[in-house]
């Protein structure tokens, strides 16, 4: 279902419909090298649909917290 506001089917949107991207290792090195930076830059250019979720899958129990807490030193030492 697209979400575009505009009537004239001539303009073609940049963002995409809604949706889930479900990304599996989210823990693992290629995640925080590269699909993480990519999504955010992504969302920065406003080309992400409005409504848009990530959902992490990981092989060990990860919660959000301590996630986010190693995500961030990681991108700080890398």
């Amino acid at each position: 279902m697209n979400t575009n506001t505009n009537t004239d089917p001539t303009v073609k949107s940049n963002r995409p419909d809604s949706c889930c991207f479900v990304l599996f290792g989210v823990t693992g090195d290629l995640a925080h090298r590269l699909v993480i930076p990519a999504l955010y830059n992504l969302a920065e250019a406003d080309l992400l649909p409005e409504r848009f979720c990530v959902i992490g899958v990981a092989r060990s129990e990860v919660v959000c917290t301590e996630y986010s807490i190693q995500y961030g030193r990681r991108e700080q030492t890398g």
